[in-house]
């Protein structure tokens, strides 16, 4: 039984296994060289001597928690070699959406809207709002008009708090003259506050003379 290598017409015992390849108990063995496996009965994991024989490298299994410090490498071929349930939650610290390289949140998501709203009064009107819940978000408003007659004059607000937790009025069209035509105004970008509104409004000097679309999307 002496020695660490196997030989042709030994007969594999629990004594010859802790000797040789494989130690099965609580305790690290006595005599360890490198690439012995060690199972701990303690916790049921699988621990491997490392090269240089002075210490041990812990083989995670499929139904242990285990910290990973290592880097592994998943081919992204066209059968993918692992599966997330569909029902599983999400993971902290972890855009699971980006591992093949996109993101869910890296296009926009219409949060709310609103199309061809006649504008029949020279009042403030809110085109569209929205209340996000959770963490701060960095939102985009956009707003587009058509004058149907006449000119008329356009001032659009957009209402928020923002992350420094200020509330903000943002003037993208102040008083502007426009005259029977379409116009488009650029797409602001804002950082929002927690659980706080952006909304978007518009006010015409003229009633029954515009149109005015709006859309306000979450950003990543």
């Amino acid at each position: 039984m002496s020695g660490l290598e196997w030989v042709t017409g030994q007969t594999i015992t629990e004594v010859r296994m802790n000797q040789k390849t494989l130690t099965v108990k609580a305790a690290e063995p006595d005599d360890m060289y490198a690439g012995m496996l060690w199972f701990v009965t303690g916790n049921e994991k699988l621990q491997e001597r490392n090269a240089a024989n002075n210490g041990w490298i812990e083989r995670p299994g499929v139904t242990l928690a285990a910290t990973i410090s290592g880097l592994w490498t998943f081919d992204r071929g066209a059968n993918a070699p692992f599966a997330v349930d569909a029902a599983s939650l999400v993971v902290t610290n972890l855009n699971a959406d980006e591992l093949d390289g996109f993101h869910a949140t890296a296009f926009p998501r219409i949060r709310d809207s609103q199309k061809n709203l006649e504008l029949v009064g020279i009042g403030e009107t809110e085109i569209c709002a929205y209340t996000i819940d959770g963490t701060n978000r960095l939102m985009k408003v956009s707003t587009f008009f058509r004058v149907k007659v006449g000119a008329t004059n356009v001032t659009v607000k957009v209402y928020y708090t923002n992350v420094d937790n200020v509330a903000v009025t943002a003037t993208l069209v102040d008083n502007k003259p426009l005259a029977v035509n379409e116009y488009t105004y650029p797409p602001i970008l804002i950082e929002i506050k927690a659980s706080t509104e952006v909304s978007l409004h518009v006010t015409a000097s003229v009633a029954n003379r515009v149109y005015v679309s709006g859309v306000i999307e979450e950003m990543a």
